[in-house]
């Protein structure tokens, strides 16, 4: 499943930034597993930021897009009222009017292909054998990678739930055609996306994340508890935020404090819901037993130690995560969000419930009542390495 060749095949990829998250640590799998005496990688990022940045490999070169960094905000906020503001100075009422340009032309198209082609440059790197779009769906990345980069062969990556995933579809039908594939996640994702996107379904292949095992049980190495051996600990890994489903979790641990199991609800990741979740844990008298870690590098001590694993997202492309926690061996408990049947079919102590909380409950107390929580999966799951299909579109001739 390596590249095999006399000559170093050139591969970009692009992404928006290394800040901690599941698709970023996906990436930093992808990363490592290419064989760096065949290819040479670039890195494009849209911010060259994040704590995961000092983890890429040494052979990867790593650069900003220059374009997407200093034009930051009139790709991620209201363009409307920039626009105003550029027009009500003398000094930017030329920026204002091209920029008016282009907000009339997303009125009339539906997207915002031309504001994207009025303010990012073309790849100066010349021509690379493979470009990836990987941080996707991604209308501005997207449209970077195939109107932006030259390159033999392209592909884009769907990372997340297209049917509740905020997207631009007509923006995507019409960049989806620049590119040879469009790799989804997982298997449920695909079929979602191919129901979506009709006319580019012959494009789309699964192609798993990628989980580094030996690097993630070398990382849960810890000589010490970091978790209370007396209780019943039960883990939630990712961002702090709606879509991740951390306000069921703390709901469904009321429940179970109300009927006296002796639990504590381990938090690790951080967002722009920090603040929402510690108010909802006071106002449900739960606050002793929610503990928010905070965002870190390495969840996976916090993983090796807990005795119950809960994923209780809204909505999911893959959900790493949950890929990573299955490593480890403790009862599982996700919600039916896209990929979760996939990833836990074969996973001993794996269960599903719908996104209800009384639901979640009432599974916790099953598999805490059940005595599940000592039961510890020593079987290593199987892992898909799908590295091989970028192999093939290098060398496809087609």
């Amino acid at each position: 499943d390596r590249f095999i060749n006399t000559m170093k095949h050139k591969i970009v990829i692009v992404a928006y930034s290394l800040d901690i998250g599941g698709v970023e640590r996906a990436l930093l799998s992808l990363l490592n597993s290419f064989d760096y005496r065949q290819v040479d990688v670039t890195l494009k990022l849209a911010r060259r930021k994040g704590e995961l940045l000092k983890q890429v490999p040494e052979e990867v070169c790593i650069q900003e897009i220059s374009s997407i960094n200093e034009n930051w905000e009139i790709f991620t906020k209201p363009l409307l009222p920039q626009i105003r503001g550029y027009l009500n100075n003398l000094k930017s009422i030329k920026k204002g009017v091209k920029l008016a340009y282009c907000y009339v032309c997303y009125k009339l198209q539906g997207h915002y292909h031309q504001l994207f082609r009025h303010i990012l440059e073309s790849d100066e790197d010349g021509n690379y054998d493979l470009a990836i779009s990987y941080a996707g769906p991604s209308s501005l990345l997207d449209y970077y990678v195939a109107k932006k980069i030259k390159a033999h062969k392209k592909t884009a990556w769907v990372h997340y739930d297209v049917d509740k995933f905020s997207l631009n579809q007509k923006s995507q039908s019409l960049l989806y055609r620049y590119f040879d594939k469009i790799f989804v996640v997982s298997k449920s994702g695909i079929e979602k996306f191919n129901r979506k996107f009709p006319l580019i379904a012959h494009k789309s292949e699964i192609f798993h994340n990628i989980i580094d095992v030996t690097n993630i049980r070398s990382q849960s190495k810890c000589d010490s508890f970091i978790l209370d051996p007396e209780k019943i600990n039960i883990l939630t890994v990712g961002r702090l935020s709606v879509e991740k489903g951390q306000a069921y979790a703390i709901k469904a641990i009321s429940i179970l404090v109300k009927n006296g199991f002796n639990v504590n609800l381990i938090l690790v990741g951080g967002g722009k819901c920090l603040s929402d979740l510690k108010k909802l844990s006071k106002e449900l008298d739960v606050s002793k037993y929610i503990h928010f870690i905070g965002e870190t590098q390495n969840p996976y001590p916090y993983m090796a130690q807990c005795d119950i694993y809960l994923q209780p997202s809204v909505h999911e492309g893959f959900c790493i995560t949950l890929a990573e926690a299955k490593l480890f061996g403790m009862p599982i408990l996700a919600t039916d969000f896209t990929g979760a049947r996939e990833q836990l079919v074969n996973y001993n102590n794996g269960f599903i419930c719908k996104l209800d909380v009384n639901e979640i409950a009432h599974n916790l107390s099953y598999i805490i009542t059940s005595e599940l929580y000592k039961i510890k999966n020593t079987s290593s799951p199987q892992l898909d390495s799908d590295i091989y299909k970028l192999e093939n579109l290098i060398y496809c001739k087609q």
